[in-house]
């Protein structure tokens, strides 16, 4: 019950498009980046943003390390309050995790890291570029809204594109 409302029947903590919007509870929009609606996202969730957030941490300052992961899945949120905005019937009352939004960050920026340092990653045992580690990161947001939501997704997928805009910003 601890993330119930009562009166709306909807966790407190995720983020809501209107909710944020219609009842102003703008507090959504940072508490949803650490809340985890499963036990995979749990598990796995605090494993990558122990090793490879830590990783990031230690190459990054902290400051930009936080401004980063935190910055870019907070911007999704807020592309989703606009899509919101101008297309009600589709994203109004759609509900987001933000725990997987942040995973598919660090993911994404660790690859890609990895692939401008040209460093080989072991995934699984199997020896790979960063690029196709930042890929594989991509690949599972994919499938999570071919088999999943495409909507539930969508935010996941507007990290990924800003974590590549962010890392190439200065590569072009």
């Amino acid at each position: 019950m601890l993330f119930r409302s009562s009166r709306a029947g909807s966790p407190l903590l995720i983020f809501r498009t209107d909710l944020v919007i219609e009842r102003f509870e703008v507090w959504r929009l940072i508490t949803a980046l650490f809340v985890a609606v499963s036990t995979i996202e749990i598990i796995f969730g605090a494993l990558i943003i122990y090793s490879l957030g830590g990783m990031l941490e230690s190459r990054w300052s902290r400051a930009r390390f936080l401004r980063v992961v935190l910055g870019i899945p907070l911007t999704a949120e807020l592309l989703l309050l606009v899509a919101a905005l101008f297309l009600p019937d589709t994203f109004r009352y759609a509900a987001f995790s933000g725990t997987r939004s942040m995973i598919t960050t660090l993911w994404v920026l660790y690859g890609l890291m990895a692939a401008f340092s040209g460093q080989m990653l072991n995934f699984w045992g199997t020896p790979i570029t960063g690029k196709t580690f930042a890929l594989i990161g991509v690949g599972f947001v994919l499938l999570s809204a071919v088999f999943g939501s495409p909507i539930a997704a969508l935010p996941e997928l507007i990290c990924a594109g800003l974590c590549y805009a962010y890392m190439y910003r200065r590569r072009s």
